[in-house]
């Protein structure tokens, strides 16, 4: 179905069309009825044709408007992520246009349709609508949070200019090319540039930079390398080989997208007696991973923590603590509007993301807490999921009383922007509000409180659930099934 509106008095005609050999993306969703709107654009129109993603993210199909039997596809030469350009949001939007440029996340359309692969790695903040120009300006919308933000560039000649290679090249402040790669997370890709360098009586006359990123997963072992350093690899394996404890029984990370995880409450557990705190946040820091049952190795403490982040101490007030949680379960859960709805707010194009793996946001924010009892009510909209229901020792909470909260480093300083636009503690405020930062990383501090324990009876501390049960318990298995596709 279509439907075309005259910009001078819109006016409109509907229609629709029948594609053959053509599969397409959705393009453009638009939903409303509670406190936001939520939308997604993920095709654009350039002189008369429709530019429309191809399901499979290979290719790009372009579709005569006023013929619907005049179709191509445009091959992109990959699979692209089709990540939408803004980072937050409720309203999403994977495809605009500047200077009759098609621009999505990781790739460029120019006028010839010459696709160009771009290396992204960073987003244009909470950006909901297409670009618009003005003259030699660049504007967007978008909001997130309760808050509402307007964006504006300017356009040069310095930005994003291609210089003859597979890859934008951007120039800096003094016009110099500067070739930009990204290998991302998880050392399985490098950023591979050659330098080719022209001398003419002993000074530089030419330079020429290529690269890629290239996928090192296949790559074979460096036999001469591993030879050289021996000694040290055996030390090293000495240390992380070495037993620290007992675990009772085997433990998932994957079980804490879905409630109560004995995984994740193993850490709020600990984080709670290492420091004697009131209330613990934790997210999961790995997608699918587990500790087995029986000797924990030093080894395990990389999968349980997976960063060399501290343990802070933050004093925080209950509606703060509140209003945290209000933003990592909008991350986290879709506004459910009946049975059959998705309960995890997933993201198709996010699927190959290495730090999303499927969801619309990053993982490594869904925090939940222990030392409270809550629900979260999905069929309510953002800031309105949480109710908190007492303090887990079963004292009352109190939306104006300060309480003691831990999390680790990461967290206290602003990353995820939980405690700064979720609590809404301004960022210069936050060192004033820790009460306490380990001088070591967490991992030792688990590491020595195992040990201590002996035998580690890892258990969910049930201590919140998503709610109506009717709905989330059905959701969750259903979600469970796509998103680990078991």
């Amino acid at each position: 179905l279509w439907i075309k509106i005259k910009q001078s008095d819109y006016t409109f005609t509907e229609g629709s069309w029948t594609l053959s050999n053509a599969t397409l993306m959705i393009m453009g969703s638009f939903k409303e009825g509670s406190s936001y709107p939520s939308g997604n654009r993920s095709a654009v129109v350039r002189n008369g044709y429709l530019y429309a993603p191809s399901y499979d993210k290979t290719g790009v199909y372009k579709i005569n408007i006023s013929n619907s039997t005049d179709v191509t596809l445009i091959s992109l030469g990959f699979t692209s992520t089709m990540k939408c350009l803004g980072e937050t949001g409720s309203c999403d939007c994977c495809m605009s246009i500047i200077n009759d440029i098609i621009v999505a996340y990781d790739f460029e359309i120019d006028v010839n349709d010459n696709v160009l692969a771009t290396f992204a790695g960073v987003r244009c903040g909470n950006v909901s609508t297409p670009f618009f120009r003005y003259k030699e300006y660049v504007f967007a919308w978008g909001g997130a949070y309760l808050n509402q933000y307007r964006y504006t560039w300017i356009l040069t000649p310095y930005l994003a200019t291609i210089c003859n290679l597979s890859q934008a090249v951007v120039k800096n402040a003094a016009g110099r090319e500067v070739l930009c790669l990204d290998p991302s997370c998880n050392a399985v890709n490098i950023a591979d540039a050659e330098v080719e360098i022209t001398l003419r009586d002993g000074k530089v006359a030419e330079k020429k930079i290529t690269g890629e990123v290239r996928d090192i997963c296949n790559e074979p072992v460096d036999s001469a390398y591993m030879a050289h350093f021996a000694k040290e690899i055996d030390e090293i394996k000495g240390f992380i080989n070495a037993p620290i404890g007992e675990l009772a029984d085997t433990i998932y990370t994957r079980d804490s997208f879905f409630g109560n995880s004995a995984f994740t409450d193993l850490i709020h557990n600990l984080q709670l007696a290492i420091t004697n705190a009131d209330v613990s946040f934790n997210a999961p820091l790995q997608f699918n991973t587990k500790l087995n049952k029986g000797k924990i190795l030093m080894s395990d403490m990389f999968k349980l923590y997976k960063f060399e982040n501290n343990i802070c101490v933050l004093r925080m007030t209950g509606e703060e603590i509140k209003n945290y949680l209000e933003m990592s379960y909008a991350l986290w859960t879709n506004q459910m509007k009946s049975p059959d709805d998705h309960i995890m707010l997933i993201d198709e194009r996010n699927t190959g993301d290495m730090q999303k793996f499927g969801f619309k946001n990053f993982t490594f924010n869904f925090d939940s807490a222990a030392g409270i009892d809550y629900e979260v009510d999905v069929t309510k909209p953002e800031g309105k999921k949480v109710k908190i229901l007492r303090m887990s020792d079963g004292k009352r909470f109190n939306a104006k009383k300060w309480y003691r909260v831990v999390m680790n480093s990461y967290r206290a300083n602003g990353g995820g922007e939980l405690l700064t636009r979720g609590a809404g503690i301004a960022k210069e405020e936050l060192p004033g509000r820790t009460e306490y930062e380990s001088k070591l990383d967490m991992r030792h501090y688990l590491a020595e409180k195992i040990k201590s324990e002996g035998t580690i009876y890892a258990k969910p501390n049930k201590n919140w659930r998503f709610v109506p049960e009717k709905w989330t318990k059905p959701a969750l298995e259903r979600d469970r099934k796509l998103i680990f596709k078991r």
